[in-house]
């Protein structure tokens, strides 16, 4: 089955598809980073990273050239994984009094996250918290270019930031955060370790077949997701057991890209609103939580959509001639659950702390805090609190 037997909701509205003004992809592209810089305009940068980042060889040789170039480089190394609002609005200050002139975000998504509060508290003057929510922002900020060191958010070609405030996530969302340049290097992903490499992973395939699923979806984002979810299936296996496969980290990087790319237009569903709901309480890393989800969800949408379920067989490359849509679709589900597995994924919510008597509470966070109008069922309680229930005992495809 191909998109263009697909009958798309979207396509009888107006769509907007958004993304940076370029995209530099493959291995060596991390020497761009002067170039890139010096044609947005940039002398004084700030970079935005974790800390002990700029040890690795690979960067720390990169910023070592902007140096020698001239420019008046500072780095900002408090990023952290699933970041706080507080330090989200120390970076803001630090942008501010620093009058950089360009921001540079070298690391995972949460990095890249910050690099875009950087970006925007330059030209925006309140408060970071008073950003959260959707079309805040009042102007663009200074020139912003994304280094991802992992492969699974698509954060450099998104125009999303995902704060911890509270022990919640919450977002800024605005196309004045999207980045101008994104430098998408394969190698800088070489030194991730197994268990990031297959949660990164999870993460990118869970936004692939989320957009797919997706009422917002068109050809162009199915198109990029699609190939997301066959690049996924072929590569995250052989990244996880052996780490240096530069064929192997390409084409999770290149993945992340598209799924980034994908779901910045076609919108996640029901799979990121769960992981968002339990992954903070447990403090799970969110491509973990992600992955968790991620089977049960499909099996949730099979009903509904079997036929975009068959176009995910497809990408993964499961053979559907002589079978319907639907067991097209058990197959995916099986494809992705025994993915999961493989790279040490849990199976279930038990697996990860949850006591049977929370999920209630979860089905009712979930549905009120992370609503997805775009989803392909009605997302209740009820409906919710089932599917959380499955991933409780590890029902699925029984």
């Amino acid at each position: 089955m191909l998109p263009s037997d697909i009958v798309y909701p979207s396509m009888n509205q107006a769509t907007t598809f958004v993304s940076p003004r370029k995209i530099v992809f493959g291995v060596g592209s991390r020497g761009n980073l002067r170039e890139e810089i010096r044609s947005l305009g940039g002398f004084r940068p700030l970079i935005v990273t974790y800390p002990k980042t700029t040890t690795v060889t690979s960067i720390a040789e990169v910023l070592r050239s902007l140096e020698s170039d001239g420019m008046e480089i500072h780095v900002y190394e408090k990023a952290e994984p699933e970041p706080r609002i507080e330090v989200a609005e120390d970076l803001a200050q630090y942008a501010r009094a620093g009058k950089f002139d360009s921001i540079v975000g070298i690391g995972g998504g949460s990095a890249m996250d910050l690099a875009k509060i950087a970006s925007m508290s330059v030209t925006n003057p309140d408060q970071v918290r008073d950003y959260l929510g959707v079309d805040l922002l009042h102007r663009r900020g200074a020139p912003l270019i994304c280094m991802p060191t992992t492969s699974g958010t698509g954060s450099e070609v998104t125009l999303f930031s995902v704060l911890t405030v509270g022990g919640k996530k919450m977002d800024v969302v605005s196309p004045h955060i999207l980045p101008d340049v994104a430098l998408v290097d394969p190698v800088l992903t070489v030194t991730m370790p197994p268990e990031l490499t297959a949660g990164t992973g999870m993460d990118a395939l869970s936004q692939a077949v989320e957009t797919v699923t997706s009422l917002a979806a068109t050809p162009l984002t199915d198109a990029l997701a699609l190939k997301a979810i066959q690049l996924v299936g072929n590569s995250l296996r052989a990244a996880y057991a052996k780490g240096d496969s530069l064929k192997a980290r390409s084409e999770m990087a290149l993945a992340a890209t598209l799924s980034g790319l994908a779901f910045g237009s076609g919108k996640l569903t029901l799979g990121h609103s769960l992981a968002q709901t339990f992954g903070p309480l447990r403090k799970i890393p969110h491509g973990v939580s992600c992955g968790i989800a991620l089977p049960y969800v499909m099996e949730f949408y099979l009903p509904t959509i079997p036929e975009k379920l068959s176009m995910i067989a497809e990408a993964m490359r499961i053979e559907t001639r002589g079978i319907s849509a639907r067991e097209a679709g058990i197959e995916a589900i099986r494809f992705v659950k025994e993915l999961a597995e493989d790279i040490g994924i849990p199976s279930t919510l038990r697996d990860v702390g949850f006591d049977r008597d929370q999920l209630p509470l979860l089905a009712e966070t979930c549905v009120k805090e992370w609503p997805r109008p775009n989803s392909p069922r009605d997302l209740t309680k009820q409906s919710v609190l089932e599917v959380i229930e499955k991933m409780w005992e590890g029902r699925i495809l029984s």
